[in-house]
């Protein structure tokens, strides 16, 4: 506790009145002997000490009044962050008093007179020290310069300050915590204004003066939404101070404190914060206000959409889960999930309980009919505290086919003899006459539908009269059945097609060789590696077992890759019939983490294999694919094994429409049939994006090929984004089924941001060792770190309050004292009528005298 008006405190001196008047009392006092004062002697010392408490406890009473009220006048007044606490400070303040006049009432009582003094002498001390520790203490620790500023105001813009409390988002309170930021800064002071998300911008770049266009910029803003990146909101902010003309510099950081986005275990990115820092012409001091999170609410939100496939066509129906998770800290039930596809309701899900920190899944299938750029919407329908987080977008590439070429290494002139054509069947299961349909309907979009329709279009071509130059880049997914070896041409440019995203399955057979000898320019597996030593192949070819003696089977715990999900449900599988009468045993690289083994054989050998190369993925088995090493061309479960690895397998090439926050969207349209055969140049090079927040963002196109190839930089904000395209291109390329003028995409959130779990304490500490953050937890401690203030409550009325109770006490005190010592009240004295008469007193004075 400190004093506002220390001048003031000389009024405690009054203090001494009552004192004086008491001292001058007792000096007026005469002393008077008289006859029956012995009889007296005993009653009085009685009542002596009953005088001597009253008398203390009425001059304590009375001290104790112009105290108060001298301290009242001092102004007395508690720091919010008060070091030493006020129930120290006030009580021995008072409390010397006290002992000061109970010192005084007791004078002739010399061991309490001197107990007294002592305690007065102390308890001033200790007041006295602690007010002046507190005063130098607080005045240092919020003491600001009086330049002029260059000030850094970053506001959370993170998906959690759409928390309401108290009928107000966080983000609401953030942009009035700003007003009052910039309302307390000097006329001279510059203020930029920076909103943190996951890719932080500056609305106001450079420090600027002009309040009326900051207020402005405050009433526009809106939260970006995603999880906050406070290094990249921080460093961004400095960049904004070294554009500042004047020599202060502070930056103040208005948020809810999340622990999210913060990146604490990376001390070396917080050290080059703080060297940057340094960089500028005054360390700036960084000023965190913190805003308060409810302890308990409820809250439910819609995290994730996830699709049983990756490649998603009109052919057959793809399952849709919603993950709802509960990030609240009550139990929900019965909240209803609403799927819709391009805005329209499709199905509806009821959960039945979702409790805290847990996550529920809501079910769904849908079969698509049109292909481009399908939104699929789930949305929660249930009231909490996060409206924001209850809805999520997915944008999902339906196609019409996927191209496959496969390779076959032993061609045959009978039917189902050679390796490809089990391979080829299970893609396109369909007669020659069906097939001849669907190339006519391809090539022709007025031919008569056929009855089936495949998304997998499949190719057979013999290994032996590959050309040199083949060109793959037509196709998604490159098989080689049971292909010994490759020439120098094809392999080479096999290698750049899945660099740029092709997918290749090797399935070796009989026909493959360990190596190949010198003279043999032909390319073997084991040897299949880049001018720069990199492998193509994730697995080495050991040795080939035959075991049609004890077929193996596979290991069906061991499979754990997402596309082998749909066939290790023996429920729906006979995957678990598989028998294997010949495989080749594959070497995996211990230490190379791009490889993956994704199944094994009940022998421990790998049965599938997969490696990451560059976009696209290279996958081997262990058998071919026909019916030569297995039973597995006899399964029900091998077309939708075929399929599912197919889809895995192409998904690069695809269009990526669901994107991290800040990462680059590449979108390539493919023309419509119609528009293939006359290609034409583009009627613009820019096309408008509106984003989430309804902002309208420039996005650039141009042509690849035939496609058109759309890239978009500016994905800071999570949420829906729809990029218009123009009259002329929305007729020639394919995009939306329900809007053919507008491509939808989406800018993935952070489900991590609806748990609001804040910063601990030893955060803060962690904190502390890299940057000097002063935490403020008021509008009046940040106005307070502004302005340079010591912020808190004066206490002035309470004293006043304190003084008009003592002086009610002192009254009654005074009217009891007298009402018990009763010295204004007077005695009546009675003369009764039984006194002996003059001659019976001499009478008895005789008899007296003669006793004697």
């Amino acid at each position: 506790m400190i004093f506002k008006d220390l001048v003031m405190l000389f009024g405690l001196l009054a203090v001494s009145v009552p004192i004086i008047i008491h001292l001058l009392n007792r000096r007026q006092a005469r002393r008077i002997d008289w006859g029956a004062m012995r009889f007296l002697m005993a009653s009085l010392t009685s009542r002596k000490r009953h005088i001597m408490i009253e008398e203390i406890i009425l001059m304590a009473v009375r001290c104790l009044l112009l105290a108060l009220l001298a301290l009242a006048m001092a102004r007395p007044f508690l720091p919010t962050r008060s070091t030493i606490p006020w129930l120290i400070v006030l009580p021995a303040g008072l409390g010397a008093i006290i002992c000061l006049s109970i010192a005084v009432a007791g004078w002739s009582l010399a061991r309490l007179r001197w107990a007294m003094l002592s305690s007065a002498v102390a308890l001033l001390m200790i007041a006295g020290l602690s007010t002046a520790y507190e005063y130098y203490g607080q005045n240092r620790s919020w003491a600001a310069s009086s330049d002029a500023k260059d000030v850094a105001v970053v506001i959370d813009g993170s998906s959690s300050m759409a928390l309401t409390h108290e009928g107000k988002t966080n983000f609401q309170r953030a942009v009035e915590e700003a007003r009052a930021a910039v309302d307390a800064c000097d006329a001279g002071d510059a203020i930029s204004l920076i909103l943190a998300g996951p890719v932080p911008r500056g609305v106001v770049p450079n420090p600027i003066t002009d309040r009326a266009k900051l207020q402005q910029a405050l009433n526009d803003l809106k939260p970006s939404g995603g999880s906050m990146k406070t290094l990249e909101a921080l460093n961004l902010a400095a960049a904004s101070l070294q554009e500042g003309q004047n020599i202060g510099k502070r930056v103040i950081l208005i948020t809810d404190a999340q622990n999210l986005g913060w990146d604490l275990a990376n001390g070396d990115r917080w050290f080059f914060l703080a060297s940057g820092l340094k960089t500028l012409t005054t360390k700036p001091e960084i000023v965190c206000r913190t805003l308060s999170v409810p302890s308990s609410f409820e809250n439910l939100a819609a995290s994730d959409i996830v699709l049983s496939r990756t490649a998603v066509g009109t052919d057959r129906p793809v399952g849709i889960d919603v993950k709802v998770t509960n990030s609240g800290t009550t139990t929900v039930v019965g909240a209803v999930v609403t799927l819709t596809i391009n805005g329209v309701g499709v199905a509806q899900e009821k959960l039945s309980e979702v409790p805290p920190n847990a996550v529920g899944t809501a079910h769904f299938t849908h079969q698509f009919d049109k292909v481009g750029m399908n939104v699929i919407t789930a949305q929660i329908a249930h009231g909490d505290a996060m409206a924001q987080d209850n809805v999520i977008h997915r944008v999902v590439q339906v196609i019409d086919r996927l191209r496959v070429l496969v390779i076959d290494g032993a061609p045959s002139a009978r039917p189902l003899d050679s390796a490809a054509a089990f391979v080829e069947l299970a893609f396109t299961p369909a007669s020659p006459e069906e097939r001849a349909r669907l190339l006519a309907v391809r090539n022709d979009p007025k031919a008569p539908p056929p009855a089936v329709s495949f998304i997998l279009e499949s190719e057979v071509k013999d290994y032996t009269r590959l050309e040199r130059d083949e060109d793959f880049s037509e196709y998604s997914l490159v098989v080689l059945a049971n292909v010994p070896d490759l020439s120098p041409g094809p392999a080479d440019r096999l290698v750049r097609f899945v660099r740029e995203g092709g997918g290749l399955l090797i399935a070796p057979g009989d026909h493959c060789q360990l190596s190949q000898d010198e003279t043999n320019p032909r390319t073997s597996y084991t040897d299949w590696k880049t001018p720069a030593g990199e492998m193509i192949a994730p697995a080495r070819l050991v040795r080939r077992r035959l075991t049609s003696d004890k077929p193996v089977r596979p290991a069906i715990k061991s499979f754990n890759h997402p596309a082998l999900r749909l066939i290790t449900d023996l429920a729906r599988s006979d995957l678990d019939a598989l028998m294997v009468n010949a495989y080749w045993q594959l070497s995996v690289p211990a230490d190379d983490k791009n490889v993956h083994v994704a199944a094994q054989l009940d022998s421990g050998d790998p049965l599938l294999v997969e490696r990451s190369f560059g976009r696209g993925y290279v996958m081997m088995t262990a058998f071919t694919l026909d019916r030569r090493d297995s039973n597995l061309p006899a399964l029900k479960s091998f077309v939708p094994l075929m399929h599912e690895l197919a889809y895995h397998l192409s998904a690069p090439l695809l269009a990526q429409p669901n994107v991290q926050p800040g990462g680059e969207l590449t979108i390539d349209l493919s023309p419509k049939l119609a528009s293939r055969e006359k290609p034409a140049p583009l009627d613009a090079n820019e096309l408008d994006v509106k984003t989430p927040s309804e902002r309208h963002e420039p996005a650039a196109c141009s042509l690849s090929g035939q496609d058109l190839r759309i890239r978009f930089t500016r994905t800071a904000e999570p949420g829906l984004y729809r990029c218009g395209l123009t009259p002329a291109l929305a007729e020639r390329f394919q995009a939306m089924p329900t809007e053919p003028a507008c491509v939808p995409f989406t800018v993935l959130g952070d489900a991590g941001e609806s748990s609001l779990v804040t910063l601990s304490d030893e955060d803060w500490q962690a904190l502390g060792k890299h940057l000097a953050v002063r935490r403020v937890a008021s509008t009046s401690e940040l106005k307070a770190a502004i302005v340079g203030y010591v912020p808190g409550e004066e206490l002035s009325r309470y004293m006043v309050l304190a003084a008009l109770a003592v002086i009610l006490s002192e009254i009654a005190l005074t009217r009891w004292i007298s009402a018990h010592r009763k010295s204004h009240q007077v005695q009546n004295v009675v003369f009764g009528d039984n006194a002996d008469d003059a001659a019976t007193m001499r009478a008895k004075a005789r008899e007296m005298v003669a006793v004697k």
